[in-house]
């Protein structure tokens, strides 16, 4: 194979690969939640957070807990079990005795998470529940899940936010609202309701496994390559009784015009480089041994 016919074959191959770089790569995906207690004592939440790639846990928020853990111990997973334990409550119920640390009828607690997300726009959850001393108190908690649809780049095309039910408990969302944003909001800052959000979306109910679309137009459009982060917010009732309010954020890299190489993309074309001239040198060294 002549040199020229070979390099324009690595050409066309590395172009290719370069379009099918992650034009709209997800970075970070954020879930707060404010859980009210409607047991009578509880000391340990529960929550697991699952999606259909790998996450790598990047921090979290303790809220009134002392403690917190995760497994599995590997940095990636589709799944984490995330547990937050010793509470403490600087004004604990008088009725007590002063030595316990359950929580107490009628508090609310805020705790967070923060996932790097390897491929996918959806992060659901399950298996959410207390404990008191390590025995589960109480049914499975209602908690919605969410997934994303960006914008392809240059399209123009609207933002889809699907609110998910991955839970045993059928739930209903009320004051629901979208903001898109070019800048973060912490993950400690998440604490309903976080000011500068749209259109309220008032009472619509999720079985398990249900989910509920939700279309709006791109504010972005064209505007350039750059970071933006989908937030939604709402609260979770259960029958007429409020269990929780949720603030949700998902990062997105939308790029306008030629894509970017990934990491990955950057390797495929130093090897295509290398490759090359190995080939051209080769040839080369035939022509010359032949004359």
């Amino acid at each position: 194979m002549r040199p020229l016919s070979t390099l324009s074959i690595l050409v066309a191959l590395f172009f290719a690969l370069s379009m099918t770089a992650n034009i709209h790569a997800v970075q970070r995906v954020y879930d707060n939640e404010d859980f009210h207690v409607d047991v009578d004592s509880a000391n340990d939440l529960h929550v697991t957070y699952f999606s259909d790639t790998k996450m790598r846990l990047a921090s979290h928020f303790n809220g009134p807990f002392g403690a917190f853990t995760a497994s599995p111990a590997d940095t990636d997973s589709v799944a984490w079990i995330c547990n937050w334990t010793e509470p403490f409550y600087p004004h604990p119920d008088t009725s007590a005795d002063s030595s316990d640390t359950m929580l107490y009828f009628c508090d609310w607690v805020h705790v967070g998470v923060e996932f790097e997300q390897q491929v996918k726009n959806y992060l659901k959850k399950k298996a959410i529940y207390w404990t008191f001393n390590g025995g589960k108190v109480g049914t499975d908690l209602a908690g919605p899940g969410f997934k994303v649809t960006p914008p392809v780049s240059g399209s123009g095309d609207p933002w889809t936010y699907y609110i998910i039910n991955s839970t045993s408990e059928p739930l209903t969302v009320s004051r629901l609202q979208f903001r898109i944003s070019s800048s973060v909001e912490p993950l400690n800052g998440m604490i309903y309701p976080v000011p500068g959000f749209g259109e309220l979306h008032n009472n619509f109910t999720l079985n398990p496994n249900d989910s509920v679309p939700f279309v709006f137009p791109d504010p972005y459009e064209k505007k350039g390559s750059a970071r933006y982060f989908l937030m939604a917010q709402g609260l979770v009732m259960q029958g007429v009784d409020s269990t929780g309010h949720f603030v949700q954020q998902h990062e997105h890299i939308i790029e306008w015009g030629l894509p970017a190489l990934t990491n990955w993309g950057l390797i495929i074309l130093l090897a295509l480089l290398i490759l090359s001239a190995v080939i051209v040198i080769r040839n080369r060294r035939k022509g010359v041994a032949r004359a």
